[in-house]
């Protein structure tokens, strides 16, 4: 009677341990070691910027969508006494033919984005003017709106999307 009540004991025991798992998972872990004065937020490394819907009449006679923040968030950045200690950003992406200042989009809407930063305007394939920062974390602010793109008579209804990628280059 005593090993067959140790036996289910056992028994009762292992069967805990076993139903204490509810549910498996993973954790997957990434980064990048960058020879740079700053890292990126990782938040800023990938953004996704929603204009929600937009006015085809509004945009037809020369309106544009509302502004929207594109913030960079340099993290843990180190001066360097021999260095200027800027930051200058190139922004990339496919632009409307005949205008680097609008980014075009995917959908056939004939719409464009167009982004600014510190009072002037984003030319797509060229660095911005170089940006001091601090040691610790500092934030680059760029805006980004949506207008009828250069050449286009008149916007069309659907969907629309479009890519920047950017790049950092430090002094």
């Amino acid at each position: 009677m005593k090993k067959t009540l140790l036996a289910l004991a056992a028994v009762a025991s292992f069967g805990i341990s076993s139903s204490a798992v509810a549910g498996e998972g993973i954790v997957n872990f990434k980064g990048t070691v960058v020879d740079a004065a700053c890292g990126i937020d990782p938040d800023s490394v990938d953004q996704t910027i929603d204009f929600g819907q937009l006015s085809k009449a509004h945009l037809d006679t020369d309106g544009i969508s509302m502004k929207k923040s594109v913030d960079i968030k340099l993290v843990n950045c180190v001066i360097d006494d021999t260095k200027n200690n800027a930051v200058s950003v190139t922004f990339n992406g496919a632009v409307v033919d005949g205008d680097k200042k609008e980014l075009g989009t995917a959908g056939g809407t004939g719409t464009a984005i167009v982004m600014t930063g510190k009072g002037e305007d984003v030319v797509f394939g060229t660095p911005t003017t170089a940006q001091a920062f601090k040691a610790g974390n500092n934030t680059l602010h760029f805006s980004a709106w949506v207008k009828k793109a250069t050449g286009v008579a008149n916007v069309t209804e659907g969907a629309f999307s479009a890519v920047a990628n950017f790049t950092m280059a430090y002094e």
